[in-house]
Order: C-alpha cells, then sequence, then structure tokens
C-alpha cells in the first residue's frame, strides 16, 4: 500500500470528474458502471479494486474517497482501450445495418405488401361471402335476450363444496368444564 496522499478538494473533484467521464463514455450513462470500471482497472494495472471502493469516490458526504493517482495514470490506457472496443461494436452495427440494408425491407411470402399477391379489402370479400338475405345477425342478440328473461339464464354446472365440518378433537377437562361461558364472553 502506497503513502496516502493529501490532495485539495479541486484536486479531488478533478480527478472524481475524470473517472466519471471515462466511466459514462466507456461504460454508458447507466446507474452502476463501477463493476466495469474496476475489472478495466485490473486489466490495466493488475491491481484489484472493489467497486464499492469506486462507489465511495462519488459520494457526495465526508465519506467520499479520493481517486489514487496511480488509478488516473491507468486512465488514458483504460479510455483508448473502450475507446477501440466502442469502434468495433460500431463497426459490427454498421457491418450489420449495411446488409439489412442490401437485403431490403421487402416483405416476407405471404405478408400483403408482397410484390406477387394484392392487397384484398375486406368489405367487398365480406360482401360476396354472405349476400344479403334478410336482417343481419346480431352478436349480442343472446345475451340482451337472456337479460330480457326470454330465455332462462343458465347455472353452472358446478355443485358448491359443502361447509368443512366444525374441528372436533380432545379439549382438556378445564375447557369442556367452561364451555358453557364461552359463548357469553366471547359474544358480549
Amino acid at each position: 500500500m502506497g503513502a496516502r496522499e493529501f490532495t485539495t478538494e479541486a484536486e479531488r473533484t478533478r480527478r472524481r470528474d475524470h473517472v466519471g467521464a471515462v466511466g459514462d463514455a466507456a461504460f454508458g450513462k447507466r446507474r452502476n458502471w463501477h463493476p466495469d470500471m474496476a475489472e478495466a482497472i485490473k486489466a490495466v494495472t493488475g491491481r484489484e479494486i472493489g467497486r464499492a471502493r469506486i462507489a465511495q469516490w462519488f459520494l457526495t458526504t465526508a465519506d467520499m474517497k479520493p481517486v489514487p493517482l496511480w488509478v488516473m495514470a491507468a486512465l488514458p490506457e483504460i479510455a483508448a482501450a473502450a475507446a477501440a472496443d466502442l469502434r468495433e461494436r460500431a463497426g459490427a452495427l454498421d457491418a450489420e445495418i449495411a446488409e439489412m440494408e442490401d437485403e431490403g425491407n421487402s416483405p416476407a411470402q405471404g405478408e400483403p405488401d408482397a410484390p406477387e399477391e394484392s392487397v384484398q379489402e375486406s368489405e367487398p370479400a365480406a360482401a360476396e361471402a354472405a349476400p344479403d338475405d334478410g336482417p343481419a345477425f346480431d352478436i349480442d342478440a343472446p345475451y340482451l335476450m337472456v337479460d330480457a328473461g326470454l330465455v332462462p339464464r343458465r347455472e353452472p354446472e358446478h355443485e358448491p363444496e359443502p361447509e368443512p365440518a366444525p374441528p372436533t378433537g380432545w379439549r382438556s377437562k378445564f375447557a369442556e368444564e367452561n364451555a358453557h361461558c364461552w359463548r357469553s364472553i366471547v359474544y358480549r
């Protein structure tokens, strides 16, 4: 363990801001990127640091810990590695976008906008399938007839379960002798 550094408040803030900026840019502005930063610090320096220690750097209370100088020395390398990773992922995303654009966004076989099929409207097809031979069928008619009392309401087919029998079992001699008092005590 190295010697304790004595830094000014301005230096602490500057260091904390640099670590925060690299952490946000490298790992995204999500709530908790501290474990990822701890892994990156270990990968670059070989020194293990807990995510809790990194979280202590960002406290706004008197418990705030300063960012060590050895972490500040490793920060440019961590940022460079993260930038390379982001460029690689951006390249993969760009390639995926190009592949999707090359394939086009043509609909699959059987979809309405496929070039070999025509789009059919539902109204003319429905009129051809069901010619008007009388009054229209009302889907709500059976329910209205039940509500009006014209058709009896169907009762459920299952029978209600019987009431459970009162518990039986052993009672103490005291309970047997004073059972006549319980009803008057409970129901007063």
